[in-house]
């Protein structure tokens, strides 16, 4: 699967995250407690869950 890098709106912050995480400007975003846990869901391309929060992003 292919990954997209975006950038927060808000916080201007950089991620790389699977293309299945962007939709239209937004990113679903996971709500894990560690950072660990949300760079082993991006690295191994699991599929957004609909309850993510979503955020702007350029």
């Amino acid at each position: 699967m292919p990954f997209h890098l975006i950038e927060f709106q808000a916080s201007e912050d950089i991620a790389v995250v699977p293309i299945d995480w962007y939709d239209d400007g937004m990113v679903y975003w996971p709500n894990f407690k560690s950072t660990e846990r949300v760079k082993r869901a991006a690295a191994n391309e699991e599929k957004h869950e609909p309850n993510w929060p979503r955020y702007d992003v350029k």
